[in-house]
């Protein structure tokens, strides 16, 4: 399970909380995250979810009080993508990348992302 907290400088502990998966995705178990910080309290958090032999990566911008807007899916259907990484450059502009396994070999796969203050 993957659990997420938010805590100023100064504080002395946060209280961890679960991270729901928002709709739209395959379900089932969630691992693998990982942040980009987008400035001024919000972070761009990628995940993989589905089934055994069946994952996907998706992604959103995350605020102090979890996902802000819609998330979006980083890989393509069908593929069984993994541990997604992502890297986001003043402005907005990014880039999410994960392996996508096919049978004993891998490859890497990239989505461009752009992260918009609405």
């Amino acid at each position: 399970m993957v659990r997420w907290a938010t805590f100023h400088p100064g504080e002395a502990s946060a209280t961890p909380k679960p991270f729901a998966l928002p709709p739209g995705g395959l379900g089932d178990q969630v691992m693998s995250p990982a942040l980009a910080s987008l400035g001024a309290g919000r972070f761009f958090i990628v995940w993989t979810e589905g089934a055994v032999s069946n994952h996907q990566v998706r992604g959103a911008v995350m605020g102090e009080n979890g996902i802000v807007g819609d998330p979006i899916i980083a890989s393509a259907d069908g593929a069984n993508a993994g541990q997604g990484q992502v890297a986001v450059l003043e402005g907005g502009r990014g880039v999410v990348a994960f392996l996508v396994g096919s049978g004993k070999t891998f490859e890497i796969a990239a989505t461009p992302i752009q992260c918009v203050e609405k």
